[in-house]
């Protein structure tokens, strides 16, 4: 959820200034949100921390520059981290959505690593859609994109996993 309010900030930051300000402004707010997070939790989520350190470079990149490319290839970069980061972790018995959430619920490995890949199937596509839509539209409709179209894509890897813990889970009750 944090996520969102941050994007909402940099929308209307590059909606009444520009993608330099608008990044400027990204690289702050992820520093006080890691920053926050460190303070009350006294942790940092490693997703948080490579978000932040690839946004520095590459929106560093983008500033001094002053070419939007390295922001649009920021996210590229992080889900197709993640895309890999998730399948190699399944593949090697370590499934990090196993362990997001095998405190909740009970699943049997083959499960586990469906869920694994639904995800990381959708940060492969979303890697991939992030230069499609940046490099053959506009920069204010890749904004418009990054900012409100992975937020609603999101929710077909959602609705597909809650689908298939839902059908598994009363699956198991049965038995």
């Amino acid at each position: 959820m944090n996520r969102v309010y941050t994007f909402n900030y940099i929308f209307v930051f590059f909606k009444l200034y520009d993608i330099y300000t608008a990044t400027i402004a990204l690289i702050i707010v992820t520093s006080l949100q890691l920053l926050i997070t460190w303070f009350i939790t006294k942790k940092v989520k490693k997703a948080l921390l490579f978000s932040l350190i690839a946004l520095v470079i590459l929106g560093g990149l983008t500033i001094f520059y002053k070419e939007p490319k390295f922001l649009a290839w920021k996210l590229s970069v992080v889900y197709f981290v993640f895309s890999i980061g998730l399948f190699f972790s399944a593949l090697f018995n370590h499934n990090l959505i196993k362990k997001m959430l095998a405190k909740e619920y009970s699943l049997e490995k083959k499960q586990w690593d469906t869920l694994s890949n639904i995800w990381s199937i959708y940060f492969l596509i979303g890697s991939i859609l992030n230069l499609i839509i940046f490099y053959n539209f506009s920069l204010d409709i890749w904004v418009d994109f990054k900012v409100f179209g992975f937020l609603i894509l999101m929710f077909i890897p959602i609705g597909i996993m809650v689908f298939c813990m839902t059908k598994w889970l009363k699956k198991k009750e049965k038995n």
